[in-house]
Formats: structure tokens, C-alpha cells, sequence
């Protein structure tokens, strides 16, 4: 992972020393990698700087719309993990515009849930919903880790505002959407849903979920190269 860093941060340098001017290059997939890297890192702030980089050079390039739409989204991402909402918003609702004018679908779904998780963030659980909805109704039904995911959001949102039987429901997509190999998703998923049926009063099922939360939560945290 350093290394790769490192390796980045040497191709940066080369590029500002000779000036940006080899012609047909994209330069900008080296800032915006090192902004993966840093955002990965939690330097959310050092992230961002890499993306206007990457932004100016993908307009000077007249590159791929794909690529100022990442650059966007990533913004937007570190802003929220910044807690700077407003920000995160502006440049989500950038990178929407871009897909809109493009009729990009696939790349439409993963906006809108970005969109969903900062409402929630900011407990505007009615557009968070509406822009879950939105993501759901976008994203190609063999997208199951994607469904998996928005369905699970779905499903907290509805906890949220006191909707228990929808939220039952969208953890039961959620779940039919799942496979094993979903780790962290299936532990997240049995938490809750343990946790609602303990609400319920469903001691035994909600003994069933426990079981199968604590089973999710000890393979997570197993080594990857675990066997």
C-alpha cells in the first residue's frame, strides 16, 4: 500500500517536472489516485487537494466525463466523512448532473445512495429514503452486493422513523441479496436484526440472529488469508 503511494507520489513529481506537456498522457489519474490512497488513509483534507488537482487536469485534457464524475464523488465522500454535509451535497448533486447528462445508469445508483447515507447522516430521513429508493430503482438486479446494500439502508431508515414492518421487509431483501462471502454486510444485517426482534420481545429469534451476527462478526475479523 506504501509502496503503491510512494510509486504515485514519484509519478506526480516526474509530471511537474516536465511540465505536463507529453502529449496523448493522461496526467490526471495520478492525482486522483494518490486522493484514493489518502482518503483510504482517513487524510481526508490531503485527499481533496489531489482531487482539484485531478479536476483541473481532466479539464485541460478534455478527458473522459467519467473521470470528472469520480473525481466528484470522491469529493463529495470526503466531505462527508469531514461532516461538512453542505459540501458533500454540492458535489454529489455535480457528479448527478454529470450522469444525467450522459443517461450513465449504471454509475446513477451509487450517487444516489451516497446522496442517501448524507441525509441520514444529517437525520433527513424523508430524502434520505427518497434518494435509497432512487438507488434501488436504478441498480441492474444482478447487482446483489449493491442491492444488498441499499436495501440494508432502506431498512435502518425505516427503524429510524418508527416503520418496523418496512424495516423487517427491506432486511429481508437485503438479506435474499446477501451471500456468505458478504462478511461485514451479513454481520451489519444480523446485528439489526437481532436487535429488532429483541425489541419485539421474539427472545428466540432474536437469539437466532445473535448467533448469526456473532458468527459474521468472529469471520470478520479473521485474517484474509484465513482458511
Amino acid at each position: 500500500f506504501n509502496k503503491a503511494l510512494y510509486n504515485y507520489l514519484q509519478a506526480d513529481e516526474w509530471a511537474e517536472r516536465v511540465g505536463y506537456k507529453i502529449p496523448h498522457f493522461n496526467y490526471s489519474t495520478i492525482p486522483y489516485n494518490i486522493a484514493l490512497f489518502y482518503r483510504k488513509e482517513g487524510k481526508y483534507e490531503t485527499s481533496l487537494s489531489y482531487l482539484d488537482k485531478a479536476i483541473k487536469y481532466i479539464k485541460i485534457e478534455n478527458g473522459k466525463y467519467q473521470d470528472e464524475l469520480y473525481a466528484l464523488e470522491l469529493k463529495g465522500i470526503n466531505f462527508r466523512l469531514l461532516d461538512k454535509l453542505d459540501s458533500a451535497l454540492f458535489y454529489y448533486d455535480k457528479a448527478l448532473q454529470i450522469v444525467e447528462r450522459y443517461n450513465d445508469t449504471e454509475n446513477k445508483s451509487r450517487i444516489y445512495y451516497n446522496q442517501s447515507l448524507a441525509y441520514f447522516t444529517i437525520k433527513d430521513y424523508s430524502f434520505a429514503k427518497d434518494k435509497c429508493l432512487q438507488a434501488i430503482e436504478a441498480t441492474h438486479r444482478n447487482d446483489s452486493i449493491a442491492l444488498g446494500h441499499q436495501y440494508l439502508r432502506l431498512a435502518e431508515i425505516y427503524d429510524k422513523t418508527n416503520q418496523i414492518d418496512s424495516a423487517f421487509t427491506s432486511l429481508y431483501n437485503s438479506k435474499n441479496y446477501l451471500t456468505a462471502s458478504h462478511v461485514n454486510t451479513q454481520r451489519h444485517l444480523y446485528e439489526i436484526l437481532f436487535q429488532m426482534e429483541e425489541k419485539r420481545g421474539n427472545i428466540m429469534k432474536a437469539e437466532e440472529f445473535k448467533k448469526l451476527y456473532n458468527y459474521y462478526k468472529e469471520q470478520s475479523e479473521l485474517p484474509v488469508n484465513a482458511e
